[in-house]
């Protein structure tokens, strides 16, 4: 089963910190390769001077052309439809196709980091049932 990594973001335009993101993640986690994911539209902000989705996945692919190591899907885009992308739909589509790749999220930097988001929004859990 190959190990792959997805970095998604809305790559207006890839630039040199996507790239040493992605070789990072692969290096360090040993990765059989790492995937750029173009969203259609993200859910958290407004694409300034949007060339469009066609043009951000073109620049994708050329950033990446000639290296094995790193791919380019559009399959936030495909999905999609019109609204925002939203990975875990993608996620969630993949499984139920039987996709069978160990998968991992590559977040960059400016991303919530987990203690910080249930520091932000604290976790519920069902306690364990008591024995009678």
């Amino acid at each position: 089963m190959a190990a792959i990594g997805i970095l998604g973001g809305t790559f207006n335009p890839p630039h040199i910190g996507h790239l040493l993101c992605a070789q990072e993640a692969r290096d360090r986690l040993r990765l059989d390769r790492v995937v750029l994911m173009p969203v259609l539209r993200p859910p958290h902000k407004e694409v300034p001077e949007d060339p469009g989705t066609a043009e951000r996945v073109e620049l994708c692919r050329a950033a990446v052309a000639g290296d094995e190591r790193f791919d380019v899907s559009t399959a936030e885009i495909d999905r999609a439809g019109d609204g925002p992308s939203f990975t875990v739909d993608t996620l969630r589509q993949w499984h139920r196709k039987g996709i069978a790749h160990a998968l991992m999220t590559i977040t960059g930097h400016r991303r919530f980091t987990l203690e910080e988001i249930e520091r932000l929004m604290p976790r519920a859990t069902e306690p364990e049932p008591q024995e009678a």
